[in-house]
């Protein structure tokens, strides 16, 4: 009853399509069950059951937008409690130099990254090996990424303590996909990701502190939203509304309950073949032609 998410090429929704897909890229001959089948035959069946157990159980409705973010190892840690949680991306925005970590992108690099597909590399060591189970993208600006998810059908929250944000337990997080937007670690979000915002979430605070690491902000923004996801395993409890208050894009209010849009069974062989492959490491397309 939940639906599904769209296929879209790399950016949100499910993003193993097109070009950011090995399978396709090996010229369409191999399919993702066969390629499950014959990947699979190399694997332990205990480390097979856990690959196929994960796959099975990943939701890409909630995405983290790290946005302007100095710190690499910020990022990085963002990707390992998304990935721990269960939910399949992390995008970046702005300043975070995809290959180094350091400052901002140089124009070759940029270059360079066009002609892969923006993907984003982090500090081993802070993502705890997390982000080669994930998809990552990297966004030169906050419209350009916002433009994106509002295009597969998500909402837009930002994390602010602004006078009309909401608190995090009053949102209504199966009311559609949704991207949040953490902002950098000394200004917060940009206006221009405020200015685009469906909802500004903040996380209630009773102690002499301001604010959160950007990490913990994260854990607790997914934990939140993680019932929304995997109802199954939180029985006895809701997907929170406000008590009806009426938002414009849906954020917030609603009776709660329902389920995020999960996978179809195809993209859920996708998904598996990918994990194959990250397990097998090497050269992916020399592997399947293998």
């Amino acid at each position: 009853g939940a639906g599904e998410l769209p296929t879209r090429q790399g950016g949100f929704g499910f993003p193993y399509a097109g070009r950011y897909s090995w399978l396709e890229a090996a010229g369409g001959a191999l399919g993702p069950r066969e390629a499950v089948r014959l990947l699979g035959e190399s694997v332990a069946p205990e480390r097979l059951e856990r690959l196929e157990r994960v796959a099975a159980l990943r939701s890409f409705g909630v995405v983290a937008v790290c946005e302007g973010l100095r710190d690499a190892g910020n990022v990085a840690a963002v990707c390992r409690t998304a990935e721990a949680l269960g939910f399949g991306a992390v995008h970046a925005v702005g300043s975070v130099e995809p290959e180094t970590g350091e400052g901002e992108p140089r124009p070759e690099t940029r270059r360079r990254r066009r002609g892969r597909g923006r993907g984003l590399r982090l500090p081993a060591r802070q993502s705890a090996g997390t982000h080669k189970w994930l998809h990552m993208r990297h966004w030169e600006t906050s419209g350009e990424c916002l433009a994106d998810a509002r295009a597969a059908g998500y909402r837009v929250l930002v994390a602010d303590a602004g006078p009309r944000s909401v608190p995090l337990g009053d949102v209504d997080w199966a009311a559609g996909p949704a991207c949040f937007v953490l902002g950098n670690e000394h200004a917060g979000v940009s206006e221009e990701a405020r200015a685009a915002a469906d909802l500004a979430v903040r996380i209630p605070m009773r102690g002499f502190a301001e604010s959160f690491n950007v990490s913990v902000a994260a854990a607790l923004v997914l934990q939140a939203a993680a019932p929304a996801a995997w109802p199954e395993d939180w029985p006895s409890s809701r997907v929170r509304g406000n008590g009806g208050q009426a938002d414009g894009a849906g954020g917030a209010g609603g009776a709660g309950g329902g389920k995020l849009p999960g996978l179809s069974a195809e993209q859920r062989d996708i998904l598996l073949a990918h994990y194959l492959l990250a397990h097998h490491g090497g050269d992916p397309l020399a592997l399947l032609d293998e």
